[in-house]
């Protein structure tokens, strides 16, 4: 599980995160989406340090479908 610097966000009684938040990681990375049971499930965006980013369906922190944008401007649309 990577570090967690930042997230804002509703939690559930158990203190993990739910609903829809911002996860921004120490490494620069940034999740922008839902989360259920603490984990990135269904819609979401996950934006890398150089502006590329894969918007799609997320399933316990998996993704498995979506696009993926590269900062030069290409992209890959499929599965994962």
């Amino acid at each position: 599980k990577p570090p967690m610097s930042l997230y804002k966000g509703p939690k559930n009684k158990q203190n993990k995160r739910k609903g829809t938040g911002v996860q921004v990681f120490q490494n620069g990375f940034v999740y922008e989406g839902n989360f259920e049971n603490d984990k990135a499930s269904g819609k979401g965006k996950f934006i890398f340090p150089d502006g590329s980013f894969f918007q799609g369906i997320y399933d316990k922190n998996c993704i498995k479908k979506g696009k993926l944008k590269y900062f030069w401007d290409s992209s890959y649309e499929g599965r994962g």
